[in-house]
């Protein structure tokens, strides 16, 4: 899947070098190791770092020829997701200069790939930090989104000038804010992710928007902390006119863009959902690179009838080295492909033990086919009735008996089968804690019964309503998606105290009274503050 594709300018004053050295000092502190820079432009296989993800270069650099134009490169990053099993992110970078005085281009893009279509954890529109890094570089001057303008009634002219422009080949967003002089999105959060992407124009809070509205345009303008992306104009629009997707802020009445509004970032997903393809179109690749490599060895070979019996070596020469560069390029896809063999046999020989947990990943939509479920089901409640059941088998025992009282999300089950593979000791205990949390205290919060009386269901000492004092960090620790929107969960039953798999567990969940229905984030280790 194609997540983020961006097109960004730097002036030569900045060399490519530099641009490298750059995306190194990234990737150093991402793998935690120093990253050579001379070697990337040399060119590397596949580096391979202690968390298994993998790094490969190739440019058109020339060995003793420092200065061979046109210069192009790619660096190729590629890491597994810490969250989702089965998914592998790809973060590419591209660099192009004609000649040493020219601009350099600079091209990235970010994907994914599933190993099968059994990932159905969402992807999460995201802007890598990469592109935070290169932009603290010298970019071309008038690189859209390299600065935000204001829209007063002294700028409405250069305003209008941009939207209606009919050569304009990129988005415009117009931001305006509410009461509390708030935006969409904060303008020092969204800016670098789209630069180079968009121009961006802001109403300032002082202004008057229903004067600012009549001199612009209604349908060019935005009010109440809303947002439009003005799109490029298309051949069969009108002179003037142009489309535009209408965003809101996610507490407001009206009805936003559908497309979008479910989004945590808005803005993002519309811009890279509306430029992703015709931007990953121009990305330099590494095919790009061997095709200008080819090609500028080609173009040393240059015959003449008078010298030929003197030149043949000469060009044979050229043209054995035309067959390695090939030859060395098949030997990487060939390990690649033997790589990806290698992850593949050894994914099937954990199915056997990971069977329970690939079931789970179906639970949330009930698409497993009935007898699986009716298997995994029975297994679970004899080992339940048996005292011998799991965490992941008493998780399936209570959404299996109580499917219209209580949701098991994906994360739960993972966090769980982390705690099995520990050996966590107290399986029965949290067995007991899960059956009273479906049955008593559902039935006291569904009859509408307060939290306070509910919570002497499980005992003293045994749930917790909350936690003060938590760091970013641990918010974002005790937040999951359900249902594609992302739900803090601070609710929680306890077992253990110290940092142990073995022997401590936190059960976090979240009631949902309009469903009657509680919903499981997680079943595993205690979560950071």
């Amino acid at each position: 899947m194609l997540v983020y594709a961006n097109q960004l300018f730097f002036l030569p004053t900045n060399t490519a070098d530099e641009l490298i050295g750059t995306f190194a000092r990234w990737l150093g502190k991402k793998v935690h190791v120093t990253i050579d820079r001379e070697r990337m432009v040399e060119g590397i296989r596949a580096l391979r770092f202690r968390d298994q993800s993998v790094l490969t270069t190739t440019s058109t650099f020339v060995l003793g020829k420092r200065e061979s134009y046109p210069f192009l490169f790619n660096a190729t990053y590629s890491h597994s997701d810490n969250e989702v099993t089965g998914r592998r992110w790809t973060l590419e970078m591209g660099l192009r200069q004609h000649h040493a005085q020219a601009e350099i281009e600079c091209t990235v893009i970010l994907k994914t790939e599933e190993r099968s279509a059994c990932v159905r954890e969402p992807v999460k529109v995201s802007c890598p930090t990469l592109i935070e890094w290169l932009v603290q570089r010298a970019l071309v001057n008038g690189t859209p989104g390299a600065c935000y303008h204001l829209l007063t009634p002294d700028t409405v002219g250069t305003y209008l000038q941009v939207v209606t422009a009919a050569d304009r080949r990129l988005p415009v967003v117009l931001m305006s804010c509410d009461r509390d002089g708030a935006y969409l999105m904060p303008i020092e959060t969204i800016q670098p992710q789209i630069v180079g992407l968009c121009d961006i124009f802001l109403v300032p809070p002082v202004v008057d928007s229903f004067r600012l509205g009549n001199l612009v345009g209604r349908d060019r303008y935005a009010f109440s902390g809303g947002a439009k992306i003005f799109w490029p104009p298309r051949p069969t629009d009108e002179p003037g006119s142009c489309t535009w997707a209408l965003l809101l802020p996610p507490n407001s009445s009206a009805p936003g863009h559908p497309r979008y509004s479910g989004s945590s970032n808005q803005i993002l997903a519309a811009i890279t959902d509306h430029l992703n393809v015709p931007l990953s179109l121009r990305h330099i690749s590494r095919e790009n690179v061997s095709e200008q490599i080819v090609r500028s060895r080609l173009q040393h070979i240059q015959p003449t009838s008078a010298d030929l019996p003197d030149n043949n070596d000469a060009e044979l020469q050229v043209y054995q080295e035309l067959l390695g560069s090939v030859d060395d390029e098949l030997r990487d896809r060939s390990q690649e492909i033997s790589a990806l063999q290698d992850q593949i046999n050894s994914l099937t020989a954990e199915n056997g033990r990971l069977l329970s947990l690939m079931a789970g990943y179906g639970h949330s939509t009930h698409e497993n086919s009935v007898d699986v479920d009716l298997v995994r089901l029975r297994t679970a409640v004899l080992a339940q009735l048996g005292n011998t059941s799991s965490l992941v088998q008493s998780l399936e025992f209570v959404q299996g008996l109580f499917p219209e009282r209580v949701e098991v999300l994906d994360s739960a089950f993972k966090s769980a089968q982390e705690s099995d593979d520990a050996r966590f000791k107290y399986c029965h205990k949290a067995g007991d804690l899960l059956l009273a949390l479906v049955t008593n205290y559902w039935e006291v919060l569904a009859g509408g019964g307060p939290d306070q009386t509910a919570k002497d269901c499980f005992g003293a000492q045994a749930y917790s309503a909350n936690e003060s004092g938590l760091s970013v960090r641990g918010r974002a620790e005790r937040t999951f998606l359900y249902r594609g929107e992302p739900v803090f969960m601070d609710k929680h039953l306890k077992i253990g105290g110290k940092d142990s798999l073995a022997t401590t567990l936190r059960i976090h969940f979240e009631w949902f009274s309009g469903e009657k229905k509680i919903v499981i984030g997680h079943c595993g280790r205690h979560l950071r503050f």
